[in-house]
């Protein structure tokens, strides 16, 4: 979760107490906690009526609702629509005991309840720590976790149950399909504009809808077609018909990263595992019994020390007789090296690789090893 620092000291807001310098949280609206956690920030907001004080009722017709996220145009007039706009398939909300799991989370400047002021709200959220004669609007932030519940989780959301038995699938084809899927829902996103978290949320969604709904495509193919072309508008449709492209390259490079952090592994490995047993199911498991059984597609870990990869076990050897972390002898010294360091091994380390003396350039031409090289300057005779 980035930070950032202002450029003074401290500025100020007319009517209102100087800005504090220090770290900010990052412009995103969630923060990744852990492999599968994300915590996810609103900001609060309410206007300030003489004789009434500070309510969220006294927010101004033509303004955004009280809940609000960071430079986004989208809010919410409470919590429960924010928990409703914000969960993608197969995600869950984490409760917090004693309340509903929305926990303040003061920003750097702040007054002892969190709330930070300024003459309006920015889409920045940035204020003063304590209010003015014009200071009308202010905002405090909040934060709630929610947890990626895994692939069962996922189908439950969109079509009901999964099937019993084994749901192993090879592994590798997982990892392709995974980056597919995360090209797919950035394709998709750059046709809608800004995406920010509520519009990857509601894509997801739709992605979901479009590989497992009631209604999904014959094939995985059609069914990622089907989701591309449900984000095309008409006018995009006219005009890439007319070979025009309605998509920068660079915009859609920025948004596969944007994407990237949005649409997690765990979560993109899920619906690939899913899509695979669903379209493919010549390379998943067809064990329906729920018992024991040999799996060809359980995942198992690569042995060789530093590697890590893991793989289905039908493919472990072939992974182990490529791996560059597979100790294989020196052809010189014997010395057992990782396969992907030969090379640096026999140039700079391996002690029987060859050596010159130190004095080859006024006639010394004595063949020699690098761990013969010291005796040899000893006794050389051009020394």
């Amino acid at each position: 979760f980035g930070s950032s620092k202002s450029n003074n000291a401290a500025s100020t807001v007319a009517g209102c107490a100087p800005l504090v310098a220090g770290p900010c949280p990052s412009p995103r609206p969630y923060i990744v906690t852990s492999m599968a956690v994300i915590d996810v920030e609103v900001f609060e907001c309410e206007r300030y009526r003489v004789m009434g004080g500070w309510s969220k009722d006294y927010l101004m017709p033509t303004e955004s609702s009280a809940y609000r996220m960071r430079n986004c145009k989208k809010s919410w007039k409470n919590l429960a629509e924010v928990d409703d706009a914000l969960l993608g398939p197969g995600w869950t909300w984490e409760r917090v005991a004693g309340g509903d799991g929305w926990q303040l989370s003061p920003l750097p400047s702040t007054d002892a309840d969190g709330w930070s002021y300024g003459v309006g709200f920015s889409s920045s959220f940035e204020g003063a720590p304590k209010g003015g004669v014009h200071c009308f609007a202010r905002w405090r932030r909040m934060i709630r976790s929610q947890a990626f519940a895994g692939d069962t989780a996922l189908l439950q959301a969109v079509s009901g149950p999964a099937a019993n038995g084994c749901k192993q699938v090879d592994l590798d084809a997982v990892g392709e399909l995974s980056q597919r899927l995360l090209d797919t829902l950035a394709a998709g996103s750059v046709y809608q504009g800004e995406a920010p978290l509520h519009k990857v949320t509601k894509l997801k969604w739709g992605l979901a809808e479009s590989l497992f709904g009631n209604k999904c495509a014959a094939n995985l193919d059609a069914a990622l077609k089907s989701f591309i072309d449900a984000q095309r508008s008409r006018t995009t449709r006219v005009q890439e018909a007319f070979g025009g492209s309605a998509v920068d390259n660079a915009v859609a490079a920025a948004r596969r990263e944007q994407i990237d952090a949005e649409f997690i592994a765990e979560e993109r490995e899920s619906f690939a595992t899913l899509a695979i047993r669903k379209y493919q199911p010549e390379i998943s498991c067809s064990d329906t019994s729920g018992g024991e059984h040999n799996c060809r597609y359980r995942p198992v870990l690569c042995s060789y020390a530093g590697c890590g990869s893991q793989v289905s076990s039908h493919a472990l050897q072939s992974h182990q007789e490529h791996c560059r972390f597979m100790p294989l002898p020196c052809e010189k010294c014997g010395e057992a090296i990782p396969r992907g360091e030969h090379r640096m091994h026999s140039s700079v380390a391996c002690p029987l690789r060859e050596a010159k003396c130190t004095f080859a350039c006024i006639g010394c031409d004595v063949p020699l090893v690098q761990q013969a090289l010291v005796k040899h300057l000893d006794d050389c005779q051009q020394s």
